[in-house]
């Protein structure tokens, strides 16, 4: 009989739990063991304050939730690659586009074997990418950026890379960016901030009416607090160091690289590309287009160099594209006269020599292409259609279907 009337009692504090607004449970388990507890001033602030720092407790600085709540944080404004998930992005490079690999990872898991058959890939004609931006995870900074920086020295001592022109080249490809270290109190603030968005999802708040209410709160709160973790996102990697093969020991600090206080992922990867891009083509800064042309342009240029460069076809707007996209390159040149004022110019020899390296005794145009992207000079799909076509036109080779 007393354990009848028990299971009543525990039925009716349940039925006052999930239906009345002043009692909660303190341990809930589903089960009779559940303490139950009646206070009659409590309101939802203190309910919600109550979750808050529960929840907050749970929370280790290096608990998965901290970065996947972040991850979801993202935006237009900062849009990082999914954890994990290797990403290409497109950037501009010297008024030319160029295809970035990027992974979010944690950096301790690299190993001097992967990064080795990283290097080996960017080399490779096979793939679009030329350089590969590791990104390291907001937690243990300094354990990730001690590893890293053992994996690339030993790439650096490895005599047998540094034999391999193209792959020593494409070992400066490779390169991590390293946020700052959140301080105490930004990561308290981060961790908050997930703790809101770890209730918003917790449905067991709606069984009560009271819980409904601190439901209904902390959804409200949740924008202002993605908004908040994403700019805390954005300030520890726009404060961060950039660090590889040709930073220098202690890399490059990103803040003396951009000028926005927020900047953008897509920005920091463009910052990287400018200071990574050179050692992996040196030879390109030298002939790079005076200004950005589209893909229509670069076929009507090359149409002219087959042609020669009649003087009939060569309005103003022509001969300013030829000026500043064809001449840096090398395949026009000055004639002097005022009728014919350019003319079809051999490249220089290095980049003859590369041409017909990969010409060989005979190659298809995609493979001759792929070979010219990876050279030293890095060239472009479409630099390489103008290079082809002056050489076809000056006789160096033939096309044939």
């Amino acid at each position: 009989a007393l354990m009848r009337d028990a299971d009543e009692v525990w039925a009716l504090l349940e039925q006052l739990r999930t239906e009345a607004n002043f009692v909660d449970a303190v341990r809930r388990t589903g089960s009779p063991d559940d303490t139950y507890r009646l206070d009659p001033q409590i309101t939802v602030t203190d309910v919600l304050r109550r979750r808050l720092n529960e929840t907050m407790q749970s929370l280790s600085g290096d608990d998965p939730r901290l970065l996947r709540f972040a991850w979801e944080c993202r935006s237009e404004d900062w849009s990082p690659p999914p954890l994990f998930e290797p990403r290409t992005l497109t950037v501009s490079w010297m008024r030319t586009q160029r295809r970035i690999a990027v992974t979010v990872t944690d950096l301790r898991r690299i190993t001097e074997t992967y990064l080795r058959q990283t290097v080996a890939n960017l080399a490779s004609p096979h793939t679009d990418e030329c350089l590969h931006l590791f990104v390291a995870l907001p937690v243990a900074v300094e354990e990730q950026r001690r590893h890293f920086a053992n994996l690339l020295q030993s790439i650096r001592e490895d005599e047998t890379l540094a034999e391999q022109k193209s792959s020593h080249r494409f070992a400066f490809a490779l390169a991590a960016l390293f946020p700052r270290e959140p301080n105490d109190a930004e990561l308290r603030r981060w961790r908050e901030n997930a703790a809101v968005w770890l209730l918003s999802q917790d449905l067991s708040l709606a069984e009560s009416e009271l819980g409904m209410k601190v439901l209904e709160r902390v959804r409200e709160m949740l924008p202002a607090r993605q908004w908040e973790t994403q700019r805390l996102m954005q300030r520890l990697y726009g404060d961060g160091i950039l660090v590889g093969l040709g930073t220098g020991e202690h890399g490059l600090a990103m803040n003396a690289l951009t000028s926005a206080e927020f900047a953008g992922f897509d920005e920091l990867v463009r910052v990287a590309a400018e200071q990574l891009l050179p050692q992996v083509f040196p030879n390109f800064p030298a002939i790079a287009p005076r200004k950005e042309a589209s893909a229509q342009t670069h076929n009507a240029l090359a149409r002219l160099l087959l042609k020669g460069l009649p003087a009939a076809s060569l309005d103003i707007n022509a001969q300013r594209w030829l000026e500043v996209v064809a001449m840096p390159l090398g395949v026009i040149a000055q004639t002097g006269e005022q009728v014919a004022p350019l003319k079809v110019a051999k490249p220089q020899t290095e980049l003859i020599d590369i041409v017909l390296s990969a010409v060989g005794s005979g190659a298809q145009y995609r493979q001759v292409e792929a070979e010219l992207a990876k050279s030293g000079f890095g060239l472009t799909a479409e630099l390489t259609q103008l290079v082809i076509a002056a050489m076809l036109r000056l006789g160096w080779l033939l096309a044939f279907d």
